[in-house]
Protein backbone atom coordinates (compact mmCIF):
# COMPACT_ATOMS: atom_id res chain seq x y z
CA UNK A 1 0.00 0.00 0.00
CA UNK A 2 3.02 2.21 -0.36
CA UNK A 3 3.18 2.24 -4.16
CA UNK A 4 1.31 5.51 -4.70
CA UNK A 5 -1.32 5.03 -7.42
CA UNK A 6 -4.89 6.21 -6.98
CA UNK A 7 -7.23 3.40 -5.96
CA UNK A 8 -9.56 2.73 -8.87
CA UNK A 9 -12.41 2.74 -6.32
CA UNK A 10 -11.67 6.44 -5.79
CA UNK A 11 -11.72 7.27 -9.50
CA UNK A 12 -14.50 9.57 -10.64
CA UNK A 13 -14.99 7.39 -13.74
CA UNK A 14 -15.94 4.43 -11.53
CA UNK A 15 -18.47 6.32 -9.42
CA UNK A 16 -20.03 7.90 -12.52
CA UNK A 17 -20.27 4.49 -14.13
CA UNK A 18 -21.88 3.00 -11.02
CA UNK A 19 -24.43 5.79 -10.91
CA UNK A 20 -25.32 5.49 -14.63
CA UNK A 21 -24.93 1.73 -15.19
CA UNK A 22 -24.77 -0.14 -11.88
CA UNK A 23 -24.66 -3.53 -13.63
CA UNK A 24 -21.27 -2.84 -15.24
CA UNK A 25 -18.45 -5.32 -14.81
CA UNK A 26 -14.87 -4.23 -15.50
CA UNK A 27 -11.80 -6.07 -16.66
CA UNK A 28 -8.58 -5.62 -14.70
CA UNK A 29 -7.24 -3.49 -17.56
CA UNK A 30 -10.28 -1.19 -17.36
CA UNK A 31 -9.85 -0.80 -13.60
CA UNK A 32 -6.18 0.07 -14.05
CA UNK A 33 -7.01 2.59 -16.78
CA UNK A 34 -9.39 4.35 -14.36
CA UNK A 35 -6.69 4.51 -11.68
CA UNK A 36 -3.85 5.56 -13.97
CA UNK A 37 -5.75 8.50 -15.49
CA UNK A 38 -4.77 10.34 -12.32
CA UNK A 39 -1.20 11.10 -11.28
CA UNK A 40 0.33 9.05 -8.46
CA UNK A 41 -0.60 10.25 -5.01
CA UNK A 42 3.01 10.05 -3.77
CA UNK A 43 6.45 8.67 -4.57
CA UNK A 44 6.50 4.89 -4.01
CA UNK A 45 7.78 3.97 -0.56
CA UNK A 46 7.27 7.45 0.92
CA UNK A 47 3.72 7.15 2.27
CA UNK A 48 0.91 4.67 2.91
CA UNK A 49 -2.53 4.67 1.30
CA UNK A 50 -4.95 1.76 1.05
CA UNK A 51 -5.27 1.07 -2.66
CA UNK A 52 -7.46 -1.51 -4.40
CA UNK A 53 -5.45 -0.91 -7.59
CA UNK A 54 -2.59 -2.84 -5.94
CA UNK A 55 -4.78 -5.96 -5.73
CA UNK A 56 -5.60 -5.72 -9.44
CA UNK A 57 -1.89 -5.40 -10.21
CA UNK A 58 -1.08 -8.35 -7.93
CA UNK A 59 -3.68 -10.50 -9.67
CA UNK A 60 -2.20 -9.70 -13.08
CA UNK A 61 1.30 -10.49 -11.80
CA UNK A 62 0.09 -13.87 -10.49
CA UNK A 63 -1.60 -14.63 -13.81
CA UNK A 64 1.50 -13.66 -15.80
CA UNK A 65 3.93 -15.59 -13.62
CA UNK A 66 1.72 -18.71 -13.34
CA UNK A 67 0.51 -18.47 -16.96
CA UNK A 68 -3.10 -19.10 -15.93
CA UNK A 69 -6.08 -17.35 -14.34
CA UNK A 70 -5.87 -16.17 -10.73
CA UNK A 71 -8.37 -18.71 -9.32
CA UNK A 72 -6.53 -21.88 -10.32
CA UNK A 73 -3.20 -20.19 -9.55
CA UNK A 74 -4.24 -19.68 -5.93
CA UNK A 75 -4.93 -23.36 -5.52
CA UNK A 76 -1.91 -25.41 -4.62
CA UNK A 77 1.14 -23.23 -5.22
CA UNK A 78 0.06 -20.11 -3.32
CA UNK A 79 -2.66 -21.42 -1.00
CA UNK A 80 -2.50 -24.84 0.59
CA UNK A 81 -6.27 -25.29 0.55
CA UNK A 82 -7.70 -26.74 -2.68
CA UNK A 83 -9.90 -24.47 -4.78
CA UNK A 84 -13.50 -25.41 -4.05
CA UNK A 85 -16.78 -23.97 -5.23
CA UNK A 86 -18.10 -21.77 -2.43
CA UNK A 87 -14.74 -21.54 -0.62
CA UNK A 88 -13.17 -18.52 -2.30
CA UNK A 89 -14.96 -17.37 -5.42
CA UNK A 90 -12.83 -16.91 -8.54
CA UNK A 91 -13.01 -13.61 -10.39
CA UNK A 92 -16.17 -13.44 -12.43
CA UNK A 93 -17.37 -11.31 -15.30
CA UNK A 94 -20.86 -11.45 -13.79
CA UNK A 95 -21.99 -9.28 -10.93
CA UNK A 96 -25.02 -11.41 -10.09
CA UNK A 97 -25.51 -11.88 -6.36
CA UNK A 98 -26.51 -15.42 -5.36
CA UNK A 99 -29.65 -15.64 -3.24
CA UNK A 100 -30.29 -15.12 -0.41
CA UNK A 101 -28.60 -11.75 0.02
CA UNK A 102 -28.94 -8.53 1.99
CA UNK A 103 -29.79 -5.28 0.29
CA UNK A 104 -27.42 -2.33 0.27
CA UNK A 105 -28.60 1.25 0.42
CA UNK A 106 -26.98 4.58 -0.43
CA UNK A 107 -28.15 8.12 0.12
CA UNK A 108 -27.59 9.84 -3.21
CA UNK A 109 -25.07 8.51 -5.73
CA UNK A 110 -22.00 6.36 -5.42
CA UNK A 111 -19.66 9.33 -5.37
CA UNK A 112 -20.92 10.36 -1.93
CA UNK A 113 -19.98 6.98 -0.46
CA UNK A 114 -16.86 6.08 -2.45
CA UNK A 115 -15.30 9.52 -2.76
CA UNK A 116 -16.58 10.86 0.56
CA UNK A 117 -18.06 13.82 -1.33
CA UNK A 118 -20.43 16.09 0.61
CA UNK A 119 -24.09 15.97 -0.33
CA UNK A 120 -25.42 19.14 -1.97
CA UNK A 121 -27.37 21.60 0.18
CA UNK A 122 -30.79 20.44 -1.07
CA UNK A 123 -30.08 16.81 -0.12
CA UNK A 124 -28.70 17.87 3.26
CA UNK A 125 -31.90 19.85 3.88
CA UNK A 126 -33.98 16.81 2.88
CA UNK A 127 -31.92 14.73 5.34
CA UNK A 128 -32.59 17.16 8.17
CA UNK A 129 -36.29 17.16 7.25
CA UNK A 130 -36.40 13.36 7.19
CA UNK A 131 -37.48 13.25 3.54
CA UNK A 132 -34.19 12.09 2.00
CA UNK A 133 -34.78 8.42 1.26
CA UNK A 134 -32.00 5.94 0.43
CA UNK A 135 -31.68 4.18 -2.93
CA UNK A 136 -31.58 0.39 -3.01
CA UNK A 137 -28.20 0.03 -4.72
CA UNK A 138 -27.83 -3.68 -4.11
CA UNK A 139 -27.00 -4.29 -7.77
CA UNK A 140 -23.90 -2.08 -7.73
CA UNK A 141 -20.99 -4.54 -8.07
Amino acid sequence: MGSGPLSYTEALALTESLDHDPTSAWTPEEMLAMAFKSPSLFTPGKEFNYCNTNYVLLGLIVEKSCRRAVGPSLSGSLVRTPWHEGHIAPCQQSNTIPEPYSHGYLYGGSSYALLDAPHPADLQAAGRAGTFKPNDDTDIP
